[in-house]
C-alpha cells in the first residue's frame, strides 16, 4: 500500500509482434481453409456433376436413336437410382424395338406369302376364265351341231318317209 507507481515501457513493435504472428497464422489458416473448402466443393461437385453429365450424354444419344448405350450404375444416391431406372428403360426399349422388328419381319414374310397365294389365285382365276370361255364357245358349237343334226334328222325322216312311199308304190305296181 504505497503511493508508488510502476511504469514499464514496451515498444509498439514488441507489443504488436505477437499480434502480427497471430495475424499471419490466422491468414494462413484462412487461406488453407479456403483452399480446403474449394477442394471439397470441387470434389463434391465432381461426384454429382459427372454422373449427371454421363446420364445426360446417354439420354442425348438415345434421343438420337442409339439404343446401344449403357449406363454404369454404382452407389445408392438419387443419381444412381435415376441411372438404374434409366438403364431399365433402355433395356425395355431394346426389347420393344426387337419385338417390333420381329413383328415387322413376320408381317413382311406374311405379305410375301399372301402375294404368292394371290398370284396363284389370279393364275387359277385366269385359267378358269379361259376354260369358261372355251366351254361357252363349245356349248355354242354343240348347240349349232345339235340344230344341224335336228335338221339332218328331219331331212332323213322325210327321205325315209318318201322312200317308204316310193317302195309301197313300186310294190303296187309290181303286183
Amino acid at each position: 500500500n504505497t503511493d508508488w507507481y510502476l511504469a514499464t515501457y514496451v515498444t509498439e513493435k514488441q507489443m504488436l509482434s505477437t499480434l502480427h504472428w497471430m495475424e499471419l497464422i490466422m491468414f494462413v489458416i484462412a487461406v488453407a481453409a479456403a483452399v480446403l473448402l474449394i477442394l471439397c466443393i470441387l470434389n463434391i461437385t465432381g461426384r454429382v456433376v459427372k454422373p449427371v453429365q454421363n446420364v445426360t450424354g446417354v439420354i442425348g444419344k438415345i434421343a438420337e436413336g442409339d439404343f446401344t448405350q449403357n449406363l454404369n450404375v454404382s452407389g445408392t444416391d438419387e443419381i444412381a437410382v435415376m441411372s438404374k431406372n434409366m438403364q431399365m428403360f433402355i433395356s425395355k426399349m431394346r426389347s420393344t424395338i426387337t419385338e417390333i422388328s420381329n413383328t415387322a419381319e413376320w408381317l413382311n414374310n406374311q405379305s410375301l406369302e399372301n402375294e404368292k397365294v394371290s398370284d396363284t389365285l389370279m393364275d387359277s382365276s385366269e385359267a378358269q376364265k379361259n376354260s369358261m370361255e372355251l366351254l361357252s364357245r363349245l356349248s355354242g358349237e354343240l348347240s349349232n351341231a345339235a340344230d344341224e343334226v335336228d335338221c339332218q334328222m328331219d331331212y332323213l325322216s322325210e327321205l325315209i318317209k318318201q322312200t317308204h312311199e316310193d317302195g309301197n308304190r313300186a310294190r303296187k305296181l309290181m303286183q
